[in-house]
């Protein structure tokens, strides 16, 4: 009987091993500064690139292993060239060149301010006392007859790549009593309420990096809800507080000089009888809390 000769198996090209050696290499030159981080919205479009050399890998597989790793790796470095000669920097907003949206009509009394943010930069901060508008925004807003401003937002890239293109400005009036509304998700938000007449807070924050100041006076009715957070809240001298804190799993500092620990509370001496006074409930779960 014949001895029957092994078959002769195709190689096989390391196809995925040479794409994340690509996908390390552009990481590694932009952690360098030689390549911009936004570059990734440009190569983003040429995606059908790994379609093509996929199909490469199938018709080329009795080829030799290593001319056809080069082929592919020749495949993504064009692609790499070829976005790289595509990509134009996104000019990041600034403060000063900001569209007014809303004009408040005459005798408003009040406004509601609901904002859902994701994935970015978010600054909120006041107009000048001179201003004449409700609120100005480098960003779109929806205004109802009721007075309620939504501001939405959902990501479509990573902060720390996206070279500033999501970083919003809210400005907003000082002369309005207004209710704020924040759900921010993957967020660095920075929120300076001081000179702001809101009278009733509420910030539900997930992965989030947030820095809030509270207003410098009237009565204020806040709750933030942190998840998986670090939230930082400053009430300004001269402004009595109570907080109460319910914590899973989170490191809670409270400033107890200002605001000594009076059972479930950490409470002002003078908050029943103060002008100014801050009514704060913190529920957190795996998070850092600092209220000073």
């Amino acid at each position: 009987m014949a001895e029957q000769k092994p078959q002769q198996q195709d190689a096989c090209v390391p196809f995925w091993g040479i794409f994340f050696l690509f996908l390390g290499t552009v990481f590694f030159l932009q952690t360098l500064g030689v390549l911009p981080w936004g570059l990734w919205c440009t190569l983003g479009r040429l995606w059908p690139v790994i379609i093509i050399a996929l199909g490469a890998c199938l018709v080329m597989r009795r080829f030799n292993v290593w001319l056809v790793s080069l082929i592919i790796l020749a495949l993504f470095a064009g692609a790499l060239g070829i976005a790289y000669a595509q990509y134009e920097p996104v000019p990041v907003e600034r403060p000063g060149a900001m569209k007014t949206y809303v004009e408040p009509v005459g005798g408003l009394s009040k406004a509601e301010i609901n904002i859902d943010f994701e994935v970015g930069n978010l600054d909120i901060r006041s107009l000048a006392t001179s201003s004449v508008y409700l609120l100005e925004a480098n960003t779109n807003v929806e205004v109802d007859r009721e007075n309620r401003i939504n501001i939405r937002r959902s990501g479509v890239g990573w902060p720390f790549w996206d070279e500033g293109r999501d970083r919003w400005h809210v400005d907003l009036a000082q002369g309005v009593p207004m209710t704020v509304n924040a759900r921010l998700n993957m967020t660095n938000a920075s929120l300076d309420l001081t000179q702001l007449q809101v009278t009733d807070l509420r910030i539900d924050a997930d992965l989030t990096n947030g820095n809030v100041k509270m207003p410098a006076s009237g009565i204020v009715s806040a709750f933030v809800k942190a998840d998986l957070s670090t939230v930082e809240i400053t009430i300004p001298e001269g402004v009595a507080a109570r907080v109460k804190v319910q914590a899973d799993l989170t490191p809670v500092k409270v400033n107890e000089r200002r605001f000594p620990r009076k059972g479930d509370f950490y409470i002002s001496s003078d908050f029943d009888t103060a002008k100014n006074r801050v009514e704060l409930e913190i529920d957190a779960d795996l998070s850092t809390i600092e209220v000073k």
